[in-house]
This record gives structure tokens, C-alpha cells and sequence, in this order.
């Protein structure tokens, strides 16, 4: 009867396939993971901005620790240096833009105050336009200059044809004075004379107002030229420190948020912890909320696999993965498959990512609602050997 019984279970064990499991705790989270919004200073939460389960933005203040500064002040001037940010040429279009006046903004006013001098400073000195306005005068000389150089070298060109004919009558009249064929008195010879020497002054008088006039043009080019290098130097260092001075502000700006705002790093919706209402106190570094990431789609499955058991471990294996707050027996388990292992341990651990074969549906049709760093168990069915061989390989090893 023994030997029956012996022999009907080693003929069931025959057929029937049991699994060799490696039982590892894992972890499920996602890509994009809870934000945790940590206060950077302590105080009092002088303004909560979204509630609890508020759907928030990317960049979207959540609360303001109490400081001097009036967080509606500080609005409108990030908002006025965004749109400054957002035009590349706004230097060279400072008369278009008006500076908010009279804001109270804390820690940042004393960088505001020198931006906006230096600001205000540079658009009167393009409104006034005083260098400007001597370089069109002189360009107005210089072109009246040049008209006039025109004018005196037409007037050269006739006293210089008037001249030869003078030289060529005194020259006629030289002949008859001096040979007397055809005598002229000695009065008329010298009012010849006295002619050519008029014609001849009159020639020279227009050949210096020319060099005078050319010489006049160059002193106004220079002093024009000396003027638009001018200008262009006060522009410069007008431009440079306009620049420096926003981009210190900007820097005040963003220190000012870093210790007073704190923001949603993400789209998502908050979850408040400890803090739910304005006046409470705060300390630095602690959390005041959570945002739950909108985007959640890509699931991060990790096991953390004992060294004793990873030898057993290839990818592609099936994973049973039983989670902790989702009793197995009620709600099922969730099927996956090694999709890599690491090749070196971590703190005594190799740690295997696995995909998920029906994402959060469970074996028994349920879709479980994926919470935050979920945690449970993974066995993973390393094989499936008959259960006859259970029995067989310990004896085979105690041969050996």
C-alpha cells in the first residue's frame, strides 16, 4: 500500500509543472515623480495660492513666505521684465517702454532703483538727442560748404578766362609801347598794366577763399567725426550699463523668489501635508506640499533582487507583482517581464527594471489607481520544471 502511494505521487508529480520563484521587494513609481515643494526660508506663509487637490502649472506660485516686499509689486515687475526678456531689441526701443513706478518689492528695490535711473537716464538722453542734433547742423554746414566750394570753383574758372584775355591785351599793349609802331601813351600802358595786375589778384583772391573753404570743410568732418565717435561711445556705455543693470535685477529678482515664493516645478495637482492655511509658520526645508505630476503615463517598475537569488534572473522572465496596498487575494496581481539588470550591485542589491504586460490591470480584470511610490513584492518565475525534478536534483546534488 506504501508502494502505491509512493508511486501515485511520483507519477502526478510527473505531469504536474511547479515554478521556481525569486521573491524581490519593488517599487512603482514614474518618470515624472512626485515634486515635493520645500520652503527655502522660514516664516510665516503669508499667501497660499492653490489648495488642496488644485490643478497647478508649470512655474505657478503655490505659496509666499512673509517678507517686506509686496508680492503683488514683485508681479508686476517680473512680468514687466519678461516683456523686456521677450524682445531682443527692447534696448534700442527703451522710448516704448514705461518702467512700473512706485513699487514696494523688499530686497530687490535697491536694483530697481538703479535700473531705473540708468533706464530713465538713457531714453531722455535719446529724447534729448543733443549730439544728434549738432551732427545734423554740421552736416548742413558741410553740405553748404560743399555747394559753396562749387560756386567759387566756377567763379576761378571765369576770373581765370578773364585773366588770359587781360594778359593777352596787356601783351598787345607791351608790343606797342615798347616798339612804337602804333605808340601808346605811357598812361594808357599803365591802366593796361594796372588791369592785369586786378585780374591777376582777383585770380588769387578766389584760389585762397577755395583752399580757406576746403580747409573749413575738413575742421567741420572732423568735428563731425569727432561727434558721431563720441556718440557712439555714450551709446555704448549707456547700452552696457542699461544691460548690467537688468541682469542684476534680474538676478535679485530670481534670489528674491528662490527665498520667498515657492512654485510648482511641474503641471500637476497639489497635495497639501502639514501646512493647509496663511500665518502658519514654516521652517526652511520643509515640505510644504506635493505636486502629483499630470503626466504620468511612463510607470517605472524596480526590484530590488538579492545577490543570493540573482544568479536565477534573465530578462524576459515573467513577474508576478503583488502590491501592498492591493491585497492580492482581493484585488489580483499584475503581470510583468524583466526588461533589464543591472550589471553591478548596489548596496548589496542588483536592481531589475520590469514592463508591465497589461499596465495596471490585475490577473482578476481590475485596473488599480496608481498611488504615488507604490511598493510590493515581485516573484520572479525564474523556471518551470516539473515536480518530479524538485524531488530528483537535491538527490542529485547529495550524489555529487
Amino acid at each position: 500500500m506504501f508502494f502505491a502511494i509512493i508511486m501515485a505521487i511520483l507519477l502526478v508529480s510527473r505531469f504536474v509543472s511547479y515554478p521556481t520563484v525569486v521573491t524581490a521587494p519593488v517599487t512603482i513609481t514614474t518618470y515624472n515623480s512626485p515634486a515635493s515643494l520645500i520652503a527655502r526660508s522660514t516664516g510665516k506663509i503669508e499667501k497660499l495660492l492653490a489648495g488642496n487637490e488644485e490643478y497647478v502649472k508649470n512655474e505657478q506660485p503655490v505659496a509666499v513666505i512673509e517678507n517686506i516686499a509686496h508680492f503683488e509689486d514683485v508681479e508686476i515687475l517680473v512680468s514687466f521684465l519678461n516683456s523686456l526678456k521677450n524682445d531682443l531689441q527692447w534696448i534700442d526701443k527703451v522710448s516704448q517702454y514705461f518702467p512700473p513706478a512706485s513699487l514696494s518689492i523688499g530686497e530687490v528695490q535697491s536694483s530697481y532703483l538703479r535700473f531705473m535711473t540708468i533706464f530713465n537716464q538713457y531714453k531722455e538722453y535719446l529724447q534729448q538727442g543733443y549730439i544728434q542734433s549738432k551732427l545734423r547742423l554740421l552736416e548742413e554746414q558741410i553740405k553748404k560748404q560743399e555747394e559753396y566750394t562749387i560756386e567759387l570753383f566756377v567763379q576761378r574758372r571765369l576770373s581765370e578766362e578773364d585773366l588770359q584775355l587781360e594778359q593777352k591785351s596787356f601783351l598787345r599793349d607791351s608790343i606797342l609801347f615798347y616798339r612804337g609802331n602804333y605808340p601808346i601813351s605811357v598812361n594808357e600802358f599803365e591802366k593796361s598794366k594796372q588791369s592785369l595786375l586786378q585780374r591777376q589778384s582777383a585770380y588769387s583772391s578766389l584760389k585762397a577763399s577755395i583752399k580757406n573753404n576746403e580747409s573749413s570743410m575738413l575742421r567741420m568732418k572732423e568735428s563731425h567725426l569727432d561727434l558721431q565717435v563720441q556718440l557712439e561711445k555714450e551709446l555704448h556705455q549707456y547700452r552696457m550699463d542699461l544691460e548690467e543693470s537688468f541682469q542684476l535685477l534680474g538676478v535679485a529678482t530670481e534670489q528674491w523668489k528662490e527665498k520667498y515664493l515657492i512654485e510648482s516645478p511641474v503641471d500637476g495637482k497639489v497635495t497639501l501635508t502639514s501646512y493647509w492655511n496663511e500665518n502658519q509658520i514654516i521652517k526652511a526645508g520643509d515640505v510644504l506640499a506635493t505636486v502629483i505630476p499630470a503626466d504620468r503615463s511612463m510607470i517605472i517598475v524596480r526590484a530590488d533582487i538579492p545577490s543570493a537569488g540573482v544568479g536565477r534572473v534573465r530578462v524576459g522572465q515573467e513577474v508576478n507583482i503583488k502590491l501592498s496596498g492591493f491585497p492580492y487575494m482581493e484585488f489580483g496581481m499584475i503581470k510583468g517581464k524583466i526588461r533589464s539588470l543591472s550589471l553591478v550591485p548596489a548596496n548589496d542589491v542588483y536592481i531589475a527594471e520590469i514592463d508591465l504586460v497589461n499596465g495596471m490591470r490585475s490577473t482578476y480584470n481590475i485596473d488599480l489607481n496608481f498611488i504615488s511610490e507604490m511598493t510590493g513584492t515581485a516573484d520572479i518565475i525564474t523556471e518551470k520544471s516539473r515536480l518530479i525534478y524538485r524531488f530528483i536534483k537535491p538527490l542529485k546534488a547529495l550524489g555529487r
